[in-house]
């Protein structure tokens, strides 16, 4: 079994298509599951993304409520980190996360894919990483199968966590906090089904008696935030018009989505 946490959906493609390789199922980590089991096999995968320099906190979270149904004295585990920039700690807290549960993650790797902070960093989107990941893909699937160990250093760094605390006050702050451009949305409601942390919801106007209104009724209204966002950006890069922006950072024509991946497979969630 593959569990994965994405939302651009990159790290659903990695898990996709190492389950094909290794034969196996994927699951998604179900973060509002208030305790998660993990079925026992034989071997058990972890993908999720880098956030902030660092594994979401929702997937920590998700760690530290998960239990193993089952003796895992036999089970191999491994994990799998995918991002576009910098590593930060985020190996580095794969490992703790596993070892807080008793689990020894035997197998902790990088797997590079396209950056989705493009708009933010002012860097353009590389998606060459997609024409070489099944190739990869194909040696990681080798080593999984050989239940190899993984001697890649996981160095952990104080400076970086320093940096990961700054990033998320940042990114919350005026200047680039997430907002909703009401005249350009129209109200689909995708974004709100997409958050994996439920942070939008659709907030209708005071109902009226008349019978025109109450045709529009699923349409008299607006997204709106709860402020608990965890910048996983799904929102934004799904959003058919382009109606959610980051500050003064406009998405619009410059959204990033997995190519392999479509919104149906993340609706799942």
């Amino acid at each position: 079994m593959i569990y994965y946490f994405t939302g651009t959906g990159n790290s659903l493609d990695v898990a996709k298509r190492l389950a094909a390789l290794l034969d196996d199922t994927v699951r998604l980590m179900d973060i509002h599951e208030s305790h998660p089991v993990i079925e026992s096999a034989p071997s058990i995968g972890f993908v999720v993304p880098v956030h902030n320099f660092d594994i979401p906190d929702a997937v920590k979270d998700w760690f530290r409520r998960a239990r193993f149904s089952g003796s895992f004295g036999q089970t191999y585990f491994y994990g799998l980190i995918t991002y576009g920039g910098a590593e930060g700690n985020a190996r580095a807290n794969l490992r703790r996360a596993c070892l807080k549960k008793g689990w020894d993650l035997v197998y902790n790797t990088m797997v590079m894919v396209p950056d989705n902070a493009g708009p933010i960093i002012h860097r353009p989107y590389d998606l060459t990483s997609l024409y070489t990941l099944d190739e990869r893909l194909a040696r990681i699937a080798e080593a999984v199968k050989g239940r190899r160990r993984s001697h890649e250093e996981e160095p952990y760094s104080y400076k970086m966590a320093l940096k990961t605390e700054l990033s998320k006050i940042y990114l919350d702050s005026p200047v680039v906090a997430m907002k909703i451009d009401h005249y350009r949305c129209i109200r689909c409601r995708l974004c709100g089904r997409l958050c994996p942390v439920e942070n939008m919801y659709f907030k209708e106007k005071k109902k009226k008696k008349d019978k025109a209104a109450k045709a529009r009724k699923s349409y008299a209204g607006k997204m709106k935030l709860r402020g608990h966002c965890i910048h996983c950006l799904a929102c934004i890069h799904w959003c058919p018009t382009g109606a959610i922006r980051m500050g003064y950072i406009d998405f619009m024509n410059r959204q990033y989505t997995n190519p392999y991946i479509n919104v149906r497979e993340l609706l799942k969630r």
